[in-house]
């Protein structure tokens, strides 16, 4: 047995379960020890291999009094703050609520059926806390909620888990942020999010990740989309060695949408990794996927996405454009995007680019007095802002901050839009 599963057993045989957990972690440890972590061996993990999460002995982090990193609270917001998979309740802020709104961030819910792949397994083994929120049938939360996810400093060699269950029910809406930031620090944290829209409702998910690129994160969201409910998707991959996401749609009632945006950056040695999938299951259904892939130096950047129309699900209407931009030699772009498709009357796209900054486009804009570095700027600009337009507009200057740090002259940008 490897050094990561001994440790990772004698994690789980110190963890004070409720009896009534034991068992379905029991059964998600032993799967995970059965067919081990990820490798390159398997189609979806070929290019982020995870086989070296077998070597660390991994540890459960604990709250403590390190540092913490710097975020960027929003104003006129609702906030749950997790620190290193433990919720926060000082920093947390929850104000009036509508009535029959229900949330609760220190407990889990048992696994609904059989984890996508080996980490969340890990993720259902060990994850502690998570926010539980049920929004009440035509009520719409009256402010923006974030969901605030940090690593303190000192915490080489230890994970966290977090498992999020969101309902909004028939005609509910609400607008989330998930913001996962961290120290310079080699630790592993997972995030499985099981996200549930019943008939007309509607939900804005900004997910913003940039940890540090010592960190490995790696992150699961199901949603399920019931009849004339709309699911709005931002994410945001700008940290962590690897990044990784991987984000499970079903369409399950008729004319219900899916609209997707996909932003990778991946600069010096970081890994950013988005899998996409988007299954249409009922008639008349739409989907779009837009997706922006970025690397420089180093980095390595993959967007997998796959829209799969199921037999019976007739009149759907999906389109799937992806780019990706290579800002220096040396990096790399993975992107491609797939249909599987076994019904009649549909109308769907798909296309994909790999390439490098216009160097006539740059030569026009010199030419007009732009200065070489402001010019490749407004390029960079252009060429993400189609994968920011539906971020809500109050989440907008957080977002903006994050791509300052990492895109040149993102701070000059105006707007998304």
């Amino acid at each position: 047995m490897s050094v990561a599963f001994d440790t990772l057993e004698n994690v789980f045989e110190s963890g004070v379960w409720p009896s009534k957990e034991r068992g379905w972690r029991a059964q998600a440890l032993a799967k995970l020890q059965h067919e081990g972590f990820p490798s390159k061996r398997q189609e979806a993990w070929k290019y982020t291999d995870l086989s070296d999460l077998a070597d660390t002995p991994w540890m459960a982090a604990v709250v403590s009094e390190d540092t913490v990193p710097d975020v960027a609270l929003l104003p006129e917001t609702d906030r749950v703050v997790f620190i290193n998979g433990i919720f926060d309740i000082t920093r947390s802020s929850i104000g009036d609520l509508p009535p029959g709104v229900e949330w609760e961030a220190e407990s889990v819910d048992p696994p609904e059926g059989e984890p996508l792949h080996a980490v969340a397994g890990l993720n259902i083994a060990l994850a502690r806390h998570g926010l539980r929120l049920r929004v009440p049938a035509g009520v719409s939360l009256p402010r923006p909620l974030e969901v605030v996810n940090l690593t303190s400093e000192n915490t080489n060699g230890s994970m966290h888990h977090l498992r999020h269950h969101i309902v909004l029910e028939a005609g509910a809406s609400a607008t989330l942020l998930d913001q996962s930031l961290s120290h310079d620090a080699t630790a592993l944290s997972t995030q499985n999010w099981l996200v549930e829209l019943a008939d007309g409702a509607a939900l804005n998910l900004t997910r913003l990740q940039d940890a540090a690129d010592a960190h490995k994160q790696i992150d699961v969201v199901e949603a399920r989309v019931a009849e004339n409910a709309r699911l709005t998707a931002n994410l945001l991959e700008l940290g962590a060695r690897p990044g990784r996401l991987d984000l499970r749609v079903k369409l399950l009632g008729e004319r219900a949408s899916a609209h997707v945006q996909s932003l990778l950056f991946a600069g010096g040695k970081a890994h950013a990794d988005h899998q996409l999938r988007i299954d249409h299951l009922a008639p008349h259904c739409v989907s779009r996927t837009i997706g922006r892939a970025l690397a420089r130096d180093r980095g390595r950047v993959i967007l997998d996405t796959l829209v799969h129309v199921a037999r019976g699900a007739d009149g759907t209407d999906s389109e799937q454009q992806l780019a990706s931009l290579l800002l220096t030699a040396g990096a790399e772009a993975n992107v491609k995007p797939e249909l599987e498709i076994y019904a009649d009357d549909v109308a769907c796209a798909h296309g994909s680019t790999v390439g490098q900054l216009d160097d006539e486009a740059e030569f026009y804009l010199r030419t007009r007095g732009v200065p070489r570095e402001a010019a490749r700027a407004l390029l960079i600009q252009s060429f993400v802002r189609p994968a920011l337009q539906q971020i809500p507009e109050g989440l907008r200057e957080t977002v903006r901050r994050h791509l300052a740090s990492r895109l040149p002259g993102a701070e000059a940008m105006e707007d998304f839009a």
